[in-house]
């Protein structure tokens, strides 16, 4: 063997073992201390439990706490950029949804992270379909009378979103373009002001999914849902026909949930911890809660998943806010 030889197989040698020196022993050893989950959502929502639960879970799985670290503000981009500038060393995860990750990039050409670049995904955790509903007040029972409802009575009824550029915002403009309705979008502050303005009749429809309107509402009849925005009916709901069965299709729409890390994290950290969230998403008390309670679809899956998921909506909500012409203040 040629010297030149030799000392090129030296130099493979101890980049390997240089490797496994950096990579190797720390991901056998992590977590050792307190992993944060930044959280872009304010405490309390759906975002907050399905953190809360899933990282209780995970945490006994990890044998390290989880800290919840919530950062709302910025439709959910303060605590993704948060995450983006994290040090990629797994003690920082950051929750996803597709507000920042698939729908920000198609308003905000200059975001201070890329959906892509500038994180490593972990998993898929839950999906949930969107539905349309309506306040008791509205004297439609079924999507077509909606529809027919509005066209007879245009800019009398009214859709909320949690304010402009929301997923909830495009997800009605969307109806709109689609049904040929011409529903006013009225914004408001959060989720809750929303709801509230529901329930009382000032405003009449919404699209959004079954956590966040709770099914006491649905059965009490101060709410009513008139589809399901999903290849199939929910169990919770169960005679409330898909958008397809309604005979409109191309309305569909879902909320998914995620986690990430920032870019550069080792890929042993990012499978454990995909591992500790698979079994999380196993456990009965989750399915209870997030499945039978709050119909949310579980998903799970490796990483990829997640990265197929965000490059899909990214391609969607692109079309879909190109549609509106929409331009943010």
């Amino acid at each position: 063997m040629s010297r030149r030889m030799s000392n090129g197989v030296l130099l493979l040698v101890v980049a390997a073992l240089l490797g496994f020196w950096s990579t190797g022993p720390r991901a056998q050893s992590y977590p050792s201390r307190v992993i944060k989950v930044v959280v872009p959502y304010p405490a309390g929502g759906s975002a907050d439990l399905v953190t809360r639960l899933i990282t209780k879970k995970m945490s006994a799985v990890l044998g390290q706490p989880m800290v919840l670290d919530f950062r709302p503000g910025a439709g959910a981009r303060i605590g993704v950029e948060a995450t983006a500038n994290a040090a990629p060393d797994g003690y920082t995860i950051g929750f996803v949804t597709p507000a920042p990750i698939s729908v920000a990039p198609a308003l905000y050409p200059s975001l201070p992270y890329d959906p892509v670049k500038s994180f490593e995904p972990v998993i898929l955790l839950t999906d949930a379909p969107f539905m349309v509903s309506v306040s008791a007040s509205v004297p439609a029972k079924t999507l077509r009378q909606l529809v027919e409802l509005d066209k007879s009575n245009p800019g009398k009824l009214n859709f909320v979103s949690f304010g402009p550029g929301s997923l909830l915002h495009f997800q009605g403009e969307n109806f709109n373009a689609v049904t040929g309705t011409k529903l006013v979008h009225v914004p408001y502050k959060g989720s809750a002001q929303g709801l509230v303005a529901l329930l009382a009749g000032e405003s009449h429809v919404i699209f959004d999914q079954l956590a966040s309107l709770n099914l006491a509402n649905f059965e009490s009849g101060k709410l009513r849902a008139l589809a399901v925005l999903a290849p199939s009916r929910l169990p919770q709901l169960p005679d409330v026909p898909t958008a397809i069965e309604a005979g409109f299709p191309g309305i569909e729409g879902s909320v998914w949930y995620g986690f990430v890390v920032p870019a550069g994290t080792p890929r042993d950290i990012v499978l454990k911890l995909n591992a500790a969230a698979q079994t999380a998403l196993a456990d009965k008390e989750v399915i209870e809660t997030l499945v039978n309670k709050n119909a949310l679809v579980i998903a799970g899956g490796p990483p990829e998943k997640l990265a197929d998921v965000i490059r899909a909506d990214s391609i969607k909500w692109a079309r879909i806010v190109k549609m509106t012409g929409f331009k943010p203040e």
